[in-house]
């Protein structure tokens, strides 16, 4: 887990949720950018991932799995008020889906203050291409049969970021998975659809920026899924030939500050 230190002064809480497969530590960069601007961030490792691991990594027995381990962490946790919703990717899906699920997993509560903001960085909403039909039905019988059965990812790491060094480090990283299961495949798929129906709960104001040249998550879903946001404060940028992993590409200290600058805006 990486969060700044308790007992500093701050100007409000970012909870930052990491996308599928990887861990908290790869967004060390985002917290020192945030922390310098007086931000506290929290960024938990999501169950089975990073040092947040067990035998089963990256599997899920439920859809909303995450997002109940989100709103215990949030209650378990002091929050500077006021609070912003970020993630990355599934991270982007679980936040949407966290501020979809308040009022009814955390409510109006003390330790948890209500969310004010919600920025979601090339959020899953759709996978970019289809599942090939045979691996989709050997998983669909796993699912039943086995659901702990792991299969490979195809995705590689010139397929998230332009910069080498990124790419390096994502290829050496130990804390990396490299295979999901099936069940943990179902249980998203079936959380993509409640994150879908429910868009219409979204009513704070909404920030989302989405790669361009990006081979993991749909474009044209991210930008349906934002036209349907009920929230008349909402800002949708697409980034032009960047590619998936924004806090990770060649500028992503410009999108660091460009997302500071509209948190920055709407605390004023």
């Amino acid at each position: 887990m990486i969060e700044t230190p308790s007992d500093k002064f701050y100007r409000g809480t970012i909870l930052t949720i990491h996308g599928a497969c990887e861990h908290a530590g790869r967004y060390v960069e985002w917290k020192e950018t945030a922390n310098a601007q007086g931000w506290r961030v929290l960024n938990p490792d999501l169950p089975g991932h990073g040092r947040n691991s067990s035998l089963l990594r990256v599997h899920l027995d439920n859809p909303e799995e995450y997002v109940t381990f989100l709103s215990s962490y949030l209650l378990s946790t002091k929050i500077t008020p006021p609070l912003i919703i970020m993630g990355h990717s599934l991270g982007g899906l679980l936040a949407a889906r966290l501020v979809q699920r308040w009022p009814e997993l955390i409510g109006e509560t003390t330790s948890a203050p209500v969310p004010i903001g919600l920025v979601m960085l090339s959020p899953l909403f759709a996978v970019a291409h289809p599942i090939p039909t045979w691996k989709f039905l050997l998983g669909k019988f796993c699912f039943y049969l086995y659901p702990a059965m792991k299969f490979k990812t195809t995705i590689r790491g010139d397929e998230l970021t332009s910069d080498s060094e990124k790419i390096r480090a994502w290829e050496l990283d130990p804390l990396m998975a490299h295979a999901v299961s099936a069940g943990w495949f179902f249980h998203i798929q079936e959380l993509i659809k409640r994150g879908n129906a429910a868009v219409n709960l979204i009513k704070v104001p909404t920030l989302i920026l989405q790669s361009g040249d990006d081979h993991v998550v749909s474009l044209v879903a991210t930008k349906q899924f934002f036209d349907k946001i009920p929230s008349t404060e909402k800002s949708f940028e697409l980034l032009s030939k960047r590619k998936h992993e924004l806090l990770n590409e060649i500028d992503r200290h410009d999108t660091m500050q460009k997302i500071l600058g509209w948190i920055n805006k709407l605390t004023e």
